[in-house]
């Protein structure tokens, strides 16, 4: 099971008719229609990602739609909370790749999965070297492109 934490970037590059999100838009596309079709694939997400989801996504783009297909197929879970003691240490982790609570949120659910992926686009936030501090939660933060050829392990 590829249980993928999805970040907000990545719908609006899909739902986007925007071309200066070139590759990104393709990219997206394509993870997302695979997560949507194929078996193994899941979403997930807490209350503070689903609400962002809606507030970003207009009625009428694709990732609304994909959203509401993918909750409606069962393809979406909800990550309970963090306990206490793994709250201190993902925070601490996130304080030191110098991330933000918008991203934060993101870093929280991914390491609740089973395979800890955070898919993005963003660049300025998640630097190279924000990715290495956050391999010690463990969650990886990945492209689209990368996403869509995981293991099948994992």
């Amino acid at each position: 099971m590829r249980d993928l934490t999805v970040d907000i970037c990545v719908l609006i590059a899909a739902s986007g008719p925007h071309t200066h999100y070139g590759t990104q838009k393709t990219d997206s596309l394509q993870l997302l229609t695979a997560m949507e079709r194929e078996d193994g694939w899941s979403l997930a997400y807490d209350p503070r990602i689903a609400s962002q989801y809606t507030a970003s996504l207009g009625h009428g783009q694709f990732g609304h739609h994909w959203l509401a297909h993918m909750l409606a197929a069962k393809k979406a879970f909800r990550v309970p909370p963090l306990a206490r003691h793994r709250k201190r240490q993902v925070h601490a982790t996130l304080r030191c790749a110098k991330l933000n609570d918008e991203d934060g949120k993101y870093v929280e659910v991914a390491s609740q999965t089973r395979c800890n992926r955070l898919v993005t686009h963003d660049k300025h936030s998640f630097t190279s070297s924000a990715c290495q501090v956050l391999r010690a939660i463990p969650v990886y933060v990945v492209s689209c492109a990368n996403a869509c050829r995981l293991p099948e392990d994992l």
